[in-house]
C-alpha cells in the first residue's frame, strides 16, 4: 500500500503570527498547544554551537547536539547550563565542508544528516565516535535539513527543505517531502512518508511565504509528526499519522532568529535551538509539552 500522507488540501484556519498554537478540528487528538512565547528554560550555547543544527535527547538533563560547519558532537549537560560535557571528532571519507544538518539517537546509536542527504551511523558518540557513511539516494538539490526516529514505524524521517524540482523552478512538483529510511534493510522506501504541499503551506502562512522545513521530530505521546520551519513561514507544523495538519505554531523572529533543532524529552518537553549571529549567542529553549 502506498505510504504516502498527504496534506495537499486540509481543512485548517490558521491564526496571525503570534505565538500562540492554532489547531484544526478535524478528528482525533490535536497536539497539546505549545506557547512558543514563553520558554520554561533558556540556555545560552557556547560558541563553538554557533551555528548549532541539530538536537537529540540524551538522557537525563542531556541534549546531545550536533553544529552546521564542524566535524563534532556535541554532549550538553542542562543542569549545568548546558555546559559541553563532551565533545566527540566526526571523521568522515573526504575533508569538505560537512555540513551537518541534524542528529538523532535511535537506542545507543547516533544518526547525523549532511544537508547532501547522506547519513552518517555514529557509535561510542559519548567516547571516541566511529562513524559509517550510509547512501540514501535523495537528490542533493533537496537540501535535507532534518532527522528524526520513528519508533511506530521503525524507520529514520528525513525532511527536505527545497521542493522537488529543480531549485528556483516552481512547478506542479513544489511539495516539501518526509522521506523513510529503514533502518533494517538499509534502503530508502520509493513512496514519501509525508508530503507537505503548497495548499497546506499556504494556510500556514495566510497565502504569504515558503515553509522551508529546519528540523522534525515526533511527539512520544501522539505520535504527531512535527516539522519546524525557520524560513519564510517559520513555526511548528504537526500532522496527525493520517497526514492531517493538526495545528501550526508561529515563532518569533526576535526570539529564534534561525530555528534549526528541535526535539523532544520523553516527558513531551518541547527543545528548540536557534543559531546565533554576531555578538548573540545560539541559543537552546525549552516549552512545557
Amino acid at each position: 500500500m502506498r505510504n504516502l500522507l498527504s496534506v495537499l488540501l486540509l481543512p485548517v484556519a490558521l491564526a496571525a503570527c503570534t505565538g500562540n498554537a492554532t489547531t484544526s478540528e478535524s478528528n482525533g487528538a490535536a497536539l497539546p498547544a505549545h506557547n512558543l512565547d514563553k520558554p520554561l528554560n533558556t540556555w545560552n550555547l557556547s560558541p563553538d554551537l554557533i551555528e548549532i543544527s541539530g538536537i537529540t535527547p540524551a538522557g537525563r538533563n542531556q541534549i546531545l547536539a550536533i553544529e552546521d560547519a564542524t566535524r563534532h558532537v556535541y554532549l550538553l549537560d542542562l543542569a549545568s547550563g548546558a555546559r559541553v560535557r563532551h565533545k566527540g571528532l566526526l571523521r568522515t571519507s573526504d575533508n569538505t565542508k560537512i555540513d551537518m544538518e541534524g542528529i538523532e539517537l535511535v537506542g545507543n546509536t547516533a544518526y547525523a544528516v549532511r544537508s547532501n542527504g547522506m547519513l552518517l551511523e555514529i557509535t561510542d558518540w559519548a567516547g571516541s565516535p566511529k562513524v559509517r557513511e550510509l547512501q540514501t539516494g535523495i537528490p542533493e538539490r533537496e537540501n535535507i535539513e532534518g532527522i528524526a526516529y520513528d519508533p511506530v514505524s521503525g524507520h529514520l524521517l528525513l525532511a527536505s527543505k527545497e521542493f522537488q524540482g529543480k531549485k528556483g523552478k516552481k512547478g506542479k512538483n513544489d511539495s516539501r517531502i518526509i522521506y523513510a529510511y529503514d533502518l533494517k534493510a538499509g534502503a530508502l522506501l520509493p513512496e514519501p512518508f509525508l508530503e507537505i504541499g503548497p495548499e497546506a503551506v499556504a494556510k500556514m502562512g495566510n497565502g504569504k511565504g515558503g515553509f522551508h522545513p529546519s528540523a522534525i521530530a515526533v511527539h512520544p505521546r501522539t505520535g504527531e509528526i512535527c516539522v519546524l520551519g525557520s524560513a519564510g513561514i517559520r513555526g511548528l507544523a504537526c500532522f496527525g499519522r493520517d497526514g492531517s495538519l493538526r495545528s501550526f505554531t508561529p515563532i518569533r523572529d526576535a526570539l529564534m532568529p534561525q530555528p534549526e533543532g528541535l526535539c523532544f524529552g520523553p516527558d513531551g518537553t518541547l527543545y528548540i535551538s536557534t543559531e546565533g549571529s554576531g555578538d548573540a549567542p545560539a541559543r537552546l529553549f525549552s516549552f512545557k509539552g
